[in-house]
């Protein structure tokens, strides 16, 4: 099975300039092991998971897909990271020197690039400079850790309604944050400049220190009671 997509294949990636690829599991402990692939998860934002919508919403086979690539990566971590990181040198290859984005995180909170380095000897600082990765993460740690990288590795720490500090920390230190908006958005939150983060998914990549607003999708999860974690 192949491990990434291609940005077309989402909404919000579609809109990127540059070519973007992004790697689908099932989110939470949604597994045969129980084992929580998003660490920092809380209620409310498991609630309001994206999992379920677009073309998971229509078309089965998206989220069965997803479930193989998730069971694979427990099954067998070292083999995963392995086609991972071919995959991702393919992909490279193919762009002939043009910019790349690659979004390792579409519905999971892990530490891959660590991982990549562990288990399959990729080190993503060692990749040509028109390669870039990104993702949104609730992990204050992988925040800091990588802070040094914040152009190769770019990170957009997400608001759960229950981080509010580690988010002003986090925009303190030049990051952005993330923050889901019922209906409209302010123009700032807690001091900080809020900008349309529902652009594209390169966004984060234009701003420092910004709050980047996301407007709360799917109809299912407009129903639901995400106090705390939507605004």
């Amino acid at each position: 099975m192949k491990l990434l997509s291609k940005g077309d294949t989402n909404a919000k990636l579609a809109k990127n300039e540059r070519e973007s690829y992004i790697m689908y599991l099932t989110p939470s402990d949604k597994n045969s092991k129980g084992i929580n692939l998003c660490p920092n998860a809380t209620i409310e934002c498991i609630l309001a998971c994206l999992y379920d919508s677009g073309y998971a919403s229509v078309y089965p086979s998206v989220n069965k897909a997803r479930e193989n690539r998730t069971e694979f990566y427990i099954a067998n971590k070292e083999k995963f990271l392995k086609q991972l990181a071919l995959e991702i040198n393919m992909a490279i290859l193919e762009v002939e020197g043009k910019d790349i984005l690659f979004r390792l995180n579409g519905t999971s909170d892990l530490d891959f690039l660590a991982m990549l380095k562990k288990y399959a000897d990729f080190d993503f600082q060692k990749t040509p400079d028109n390669v870039y990765f990104y993702d949104y993460t609730k992990i204050f740690g992988k925040i800091v850790k990588y802070g040094h990288c914040s152009e190769k590795y770019k990170q957009t720490f997400s608001f759960s309604g229950k981080n509010t500090e580690e988010c002003l920390e986090a925009l303190k230190l030049g990051n952005n944050v993330s923050i889901v908006y019922k209906d409209k958005m302010p123009n700032v939150w807690n001091g900080f400049e809020v900008v349309d983060g529902d652009v594209s998914d390169e966004e984060m990549f234009k701003y420092r220190g910004k709050v980047l607003a996301l407007k709360l999708k799917g109809n299912k999860q407009r129903k639901m009671v995400t106090e705390n974690f939507v605004i």
